[in-house]
């Protein structure tokens, strides 16, 4: 796994973003006003992936998985996985991701899939 870069880290300038990048600036940002640490991982600027760790020993993680874009959520409570699932849009995942954070259940979180 690569390294972790927590946020804030630097970014594209305002008139270089696509609509992604906003989309997941905003994830960040909302996660850290939430009380969450933030960070992203993998190939900075070609193929990011976004986590976020809660203070509980619970973690999630959004990696990417093509256009759209279309991301496999993980869930995880110390070493274990919990749940996962693939979901459409950046707004989507950070949902699942934070109701988990904020002490749903894992299967409740990620609804019907898993």
């Amino acid at each position: 796994m690569s390294e972790k870069r927590y946020w804030p880290f630097p970014v594209l300038p305002e008139e270089r973003r696509a609509e992604r990048h906003r989309q997941e600036i905003a994830f960040l940002e909302e996660a850290v006003r939430r009380g969450f640490r933030a960070y992203a991982f993998g190939i900075e600027g070609v193929g990011e992936n976004f986590g976020v760790e809660a203070g509980n020993g619970r973690c999630a993680e959004m990696i990417f998985r093509g256009r759209m874009p279309r991301w496999e959520v993980l869930l995880v409570e110390g070493e274990k996985l919990a749940g996962k699932r693939m979901i459409d849009g950046t707004e989507a995942a950070a949902e699942i991701m934070f109701r988990w954070l904020e002490g749903e259940t894992a299967e409740r979180a990620v609804g019907v899939e898993q």
